[in-house]
């Protein structure tokens, strides 16, 4: 079913620490291209490259049938959707599910078109996580579809596999729910499923990491920020490359290992993702920008595992807007725009 998206939600028990930015409401009819943020991007002070380690020959493929993953569908009979902004429902598991589905202006219905799932944090919505990220505009640029997805239960969120708050999502099946959006979405929509990717911020980051190990076959790439790796066991049919952000001071999923033992650290999950994707441990700094830090591992010429760490950065989406908890917003990088251009270079 597709509806008009509503009006932006107010954020749900903000004193209580609410992982996701809290901006005011604003006009769900207005395009993107309407309150599009500066695109500008300032350039690296060093390391332009944020390739493999070595650095695969040549650029990716980027066609539709280009390189080793699935063929495009063909893609025939479909249209141009009537609007650019609209809100895709579902039943799923005895719930109702929903998705904001955002529609970039350059879309032909005759040619796959990339796919990135956008996901929020915990206690936040779709919507919120929509205008915190800025997404949408960043992915006009691109070519990009963006999928917002909503998670379940009264305080919303994922089923990542271990989270402080696993017990409120433990009975719900997201990895099955990402699958059933895909193929409601493909009837109306020409996805290329070379092409289709998950990122996130907080829980929504960790559940990429979830969709990683759960649905190599479908997701091409992940990047994760601010979003620890919750998964109990993993074990992906391919290597899934991997783009993470994070701020050495986020209070709420700290950058250093926790007492609570369910965050083991950035650095840690960020390695155990190399070692399981063919990696050697060896890293090399990709890129220096004010007070971020990128370091890739030296990974086979098809994959590419990124942590970027941002000193002094607190529980935030780098680039885009903070929230009345949330510390720190770097400026030095646009988070949206680098992950854009990391899936760009990652297709399946």
């Amino acid at each position: 079913m597709l509806l008009e998206r509503p009006p932006t939600l107010p954020c749900l028990l903000l004193c209580a620490g609410l992982a996701c930015s809290c901006g005011a409401s604003d006009d769900s009819n207005e395009t993107v291209a309407d309150a599009a943020p500066d695109l500008a991007v300032a350039q690296p002070e060093v390391g332009l490259d944020l390739g493999p380690v070595p650095a695969p020959d040549g650029a990716p493929d980027l066609s539709p049938t280009g390189g080793d993953g699935a063929a495009a569908p063909s893609c025939s009979g479909l249209s141009l959707p009537a609007k650019r902004d609209y809100t895709l429902t579902l039943q799923h598991g005895g719930l109702q599910r929903r998705a904001l589905v955002h529609i970039p202006p350059s879309y032909d219905p005759d040619e796959a078109t990339p796919l990135v799932f956008n996901n929020h944090g915990s206690m936040c919505t779709a919507e919120l996580q929509a205008q915190m990220s800025h997404l949408d505009a960043y992915a006009d640029k691109h070519g990009v579809i963006t999928v917002t997805p909503q998670g379940t239960a009264m305080i919303p969120g994922w089923n990542v596999g271990k989270s402080p708050q696993d017990y409120l999502y433990a009975q719900v099946d997201d990895v099955d729910f990402f699958r059933t959006l895909i193929a409601e979405l493909e009837k109306t929509l020409c996805i290329d499923p070379r092409r289709t990717f998950c990122t996130g911020f907080s829980l929504g980051g960790s559940m990429c990491y979830r969709l990683s190990c759960d649905m190599s076959d479908r997701i091409a790439a992940i990047a994760s920020v601010s979003g620890p790796d919750g998964t109990v066991t993993c074990n992906p049919k391919r290597a899934v490359p991997l783009l993470h952000i994070h701020g050495t001071a986020d209070s709420w999923a700290s950058y250093a290992p926790d007492a609570t033992g369910y965050n083991k650290g950035a650095e840690a999950y960020v390695a155990a993702h190399a070692k399981r994707s063919g990696c050697a441990p060896q890293t090399t700094v990709t890129l220096t920008q004010g007070k971020v830090t990128c370091k890739s591992y030296s990974c086979p010429a098809t994959t590419e595992v990124t942590l970027c760490t941002v000193t002094d950065g607190g529980h935030t989406w780098p680039g885009g807007d903070g929230w009345l908890l949330g510390g720190t917003v770097n400026k030095d990088i646009n988070a949206s725009e680098m992950i854009l251009e990391f899936f760009d270079r990652h297709p399946m």
